[in-house]
């Protein structure tokens, strides 16, 4: 079970009394501290290149994930802006014993959630596509469309909290329309549709390829 935005130490004990494996997002090595003191099997240090929720310390992953690794004992699963082999092969250099990916799958054939909009943008997405929108407030990493053009105007009109959360849970992903599309900041290295394998195959054979010609000095 992976758990995230809030206190690990509510649900771990019970969900490993029931028999379950907790994973806790985090996006700070405190937080990682205090996953590790509420007794879970395995953190994710999700850096702030990461799509949907932000973090709010905004730690990107080549600062991140060793500084984690160090703090803790516990596995820890490298996220955020990791979509190819050369991804991978980095977080396993900083320390990680392994990925949660998000974007990387958004834009496969399996992913039939997501609507014709969603998946177009992302197949044009460049460096500069994402950006964290509603700072203070309910940060996420979004591409950048006319969807976020209309929330930045409802931010800067000053109106309410809940307003803006109703705006951002009302928005249709499914749709062939600008909607809320959450996706992380590795957009522009994704140039087309694959299946889930040729993905986890560039994932492990491709990163293999990568640390062996690296350990042979190529």
């Amino acid at each position: 079970v992976i758990t995230a935005a809030g206190s690990p130490a509510v649900f771990t004990a019970a969900l490993k009394q029931a028999g379950s494996r907790v994973v806790h997002v985090i996006p700070c090595v405190d937080a990682a501290k205090k996953a590790e003191g509420a007794g879970v099997d395995a953190v994710i240090a999700e850096s702030f290149e990461s799509g949907g929720f932000a973090s709010p310390f905004e730690i990107g992953a080549v600062a991140l994930i060793p500084q984690v690794v160090d703090a803790v004992r516990i596995p820890v699963l490298a996220a955020g802006g990791i979509v190819d082999a050369r991804g991978y092969a980095a977080c396993r250099i900083l320390g990680a014993e392994g990925i949660s990916v998000g974007t990387a799958f958004l834009a496969t054939v399996e992913c039939t959630k997501i609507g014709k909009a969603w998946r177009e943008q992302i197949l044009s997405g460049r460096d500069v596509s994402t950006k964290i929108l509603a700072r203070g407030i309910a940060p996420v990493r979004m591409l950048a469309n006319q969807w976020t053009e209309e929330l930045e105007k409802l931010i800067s009109a000053g109106v309410t909290k809940r307003d803006i959360m109703n705006f951002i849970f009302s928005g249709d992903p499914t749709s062939s329309e600008d909607g809320p599309f959450a996706c992380g900041q590795a957009v522009g290295l994704i140039g087309r549709i694959r299946t889930v394998k040729e993905v986890m195959d560039d994932f492990v054979t491709g990163s293999q390829e990568l640390l062996t010609r690296m350990a042979a000095g190529d």
